[in-house]
């Protein structure tokens, strides 16, 4: 059986869902699925990021300001 990974933004091409063979509708919903798993990925990252120590922070070369600033972001900004 065949699979189909979803790696990137697949309604970018107009012609992409002839190119995979799917609906229209299947890769919104891919695209979707791909948008939600990066933002819940983004928030895991940054309460990670909340938690280190002032010690673990300058290992990574982080102040503490630095780590805060990205730590305030929403879930959707980069």
């Amino acid at each position: 059986m065949d699979t189909f990974r979803v790696t990137g933004n697949l309604s970018d091409h107009p012609d992409s869902h002839e190119k995979f063979g799917l609906p229209r509708f299947t890769l919104v919903l891919a695209t979707l699925w791909l948008i939600l798993n990066i933002w819940a990925e983004r928030h895991t990252q940054r309460l990670a990021l909340a938690r280190l120590s002032d010690p673990m922070l300058r290992d990574i070369g982080l102040s503490r300001a630095a780590a805060g600033e990205e730590t305030r972001k929403p879930f959707w900004r980069a």
